[in-house]
């Protein structure tokens, strides 16, 4: 009946008028699915009632109303949304940075230039804007790609790359510096986002070993790889981002038997790694051992940043130079900000936190299309991660691991990829009544 219905001429001009209405070409095939439903409805209603084929589609179109009408109406129900309540949030940690900045530039001068952190913070909002309205969807046929560019990246950096306080991590081109392995746990992340996306879709018709063959090679993929490369590099904490975050993304996305392979392989890597490595394994847990009994000589890091959040009373002592807080213009500029501005501003950081984690966990829920939920979980993950580590450890309960606090500081290009990240988020809300119900997958590996 479909077919007959479609190739009426009458019904072909009557679907391209809606459709021409509707400026969201995604959602086109979606929408002539639906109208022909119902035109099959009427037509075998008219049909039982005694009217002839044509008489029969003539009539149905009739009830069915006048086509431009009903075009704009479902044009005016899939075009573009804007996540106001996010956008908000985002608006709300921007000026929360830019105090920031002026704490910081107050405390140390010669660290922090004004002028240089502005360029960041501003780079990475446009980006984010301008990301915002690129479709999502064409990054899914680069997944792969931007996870093997990623590993090579990080690889490279190895090799060609500048040491900086100690750790090699950043590529400079031009005097212009990357932190490759500050961007990795988002690069990575939005990839593997991907990556599981199509890997869904083809388990649909894996059976047996075709299954297994997969889960092994996403094992290698996500913890294999990944894992060795930080471990080289010693970069425990991009590592340990790595890890919560990818963890989060396979549990909310219910893939536990990937969860189980990968945190399976990554255990044993790293078990035998510190087993290669007695140096590096007494180094480690003599941090643990450390932090567990107080050792006030081992923790001189967390006492100061306790201390400070303590003295910082219900509003503040003011932007004083003189306290001693390490690293208070990078991993501790929480513990500053408390000091320096009080309680409650310490409890407006955490509150808007929370409720930018809690925000994207919603977004995510409202959108229908499989990758744009994994998106949003991905870039959720990792700053939920970083966000949440910063503040417990600025406050004594868990270890200082060297995680600096997203969106608050804004001091290299990898403040660029924490709003582009955002962008993508945006970006994917704003199209979730453009995509069709039907997207076609295209597989690659």
């Amino acid at each position: 009946m479909a077919r007959s219905i479609l190739t009426n001429p009458a019904v072909a001009a009557y679907l391209d008028t809606v459709c021409a209405q509707v400026k969201a070409k995604a959602v086109h095939d979606d929408i002539r699915l639906e109208i022909v439903g119902h035109l099959e409805e009427l037509v075998s209603e008219k049909l039982e009632s005694g009217l002839k084929t044509e008489e029969a589609v003539a009539e149905a179109l009739k009830a069915m109303g006048n086509p431009v009408e009903i075009g704009k109406g479902l044009h005016a129900a899939h075009r573009p949304s804007m996540e106001w309540n996010l956008i908000g949030l985002i608006l709300i940690m921007v000026a929360l940075a830019v105090i920031s900045l002026v704490a910081v530039h107050a405390s140390d001068e010669r660290l922090y230039r004004s002028g240089s952190v502005f360029v960041f913070g501003a780079c990475g909002i446009i980006a984010m804007v301008a990301i915002m309205f690129v479709n999502y969807r064409r990054l899914l046929r680069l997944s792969w790609p931007l996870y093997w560019g990623t590993v090579l990246l990080m690889a490279l950096t190895q090799l060609y790359g500048v040491e900086i306080n100690g750790s090699t991590q950043w590529i400079v081109i031009a005097s212009i510096g990357f932190n490759v392995f500050h961007a990795s746990p988002y690069l990575l992340l939005i990839a593997i986002a991907g990556i599981l996306h199509l890997e869904k879709k083809r388990d649909v018709h894996g059976k047996g070993i075709d299954r297994i063959t997969v889960l092994l090679r996403n094992g290698i993929v996500l913890a294999i790889i990944p894992i060795s490369l930080y471990i080289i590099t010693s970069s425990m904490a991009h590592m340990l981002i790595y890890v919560l975050s990818v963890s989060v993304l396979l549990l909310l996305s219910g893939n536990w038997r990937l969860l189980l392979a990968t945190g399976v392989s990554g255990t044993v890597l790293f078990t035998v790694w510190q087993m290669l490595n007695p140096d590096i394994h007494n180094l480690l847990w003599g941090r643990v051992n450390a932090y567990i009994h107080k050792n006030p000589d081992a923790i001189y890091q967390t006492v100061k940043s306790v201390e400070a959040i303590r003295s910082g009373g219900l509003w503040g002592q003011g932007l004083d130079k003189e306290v001693v807080i390490p690293y208070a213009t990078s991993d501790m500029l929480f513990s500053y900000l408390v000091h320096s501005f009080g309680w409650v501003f310490g409890a407006v950081i955490i509150v808007s936190s929370l409720l930018m984690t809690t925000r994207l966990f919603k977004v995510g829920k409202k959108l229908r299309d499989d990758y744009a939920k994994k998106l949003v979980i991905a870039v959720m993950a990792v700053l939920m991660v970083r966000m949440f580590w910063n503040i417990l450890m600025c406050l004594g309960w868990i270890p200082v691991i060297g995680m600096e606090m997203p969106l608050l500081l804004w001091h290299s290009s990898g403040t660029v990829i924490e709003f582009a990240a955002l962008g993508l988020v945006l970006g994917a809300y704003r199209r979730k009544d453009m995509v069709s119900n039907s997207a076609p997958i295209q597989y690659q590996v």
